[in-house]
């Protein structure tokens, strides 16, 4: 399974988004994991995958104490959530 952030239109949105303004996000989940913690395209990291919607919101949280913005929570259905686990669709 994977999930794909589409790339969004160059110069549209702000630094803060998820999507990519040069590519699509693949995330690789494999079969085991089901929620994927990304942060904003413009630090270029990878995201973390986690089988459990409680360990998501742990990684999340503690990107966010750190002082990363555009912290989300993804699952394999392609649904966003914001760092406490709360659905953002």
């Amino acid at each position: 399974m994977k999930i794909i952030i589409k790339q969004k239109t160059s110069g549209t949105g702000t630094i803060y988004d998820i999507e990519s303004s040069e590519f699509d996000r693949v995330i690789d989940m494999g079969d085991a994991y089901k929620y994927a913690v990304v942060t904003a395209s413009h630090y270029n990291m990878a995201a973390t995958r986690h089988k459990k919607m409680s360990n998501a919101v742990k990684s999340s949280q503690k990107l966010m104490r750190e002082g990363y913005t555009g912290v989300t929570i993804i699952d394999t259905n392609n649904r966003m959530y914001d760092c406490d686990g709360y659905s953002v669709d």
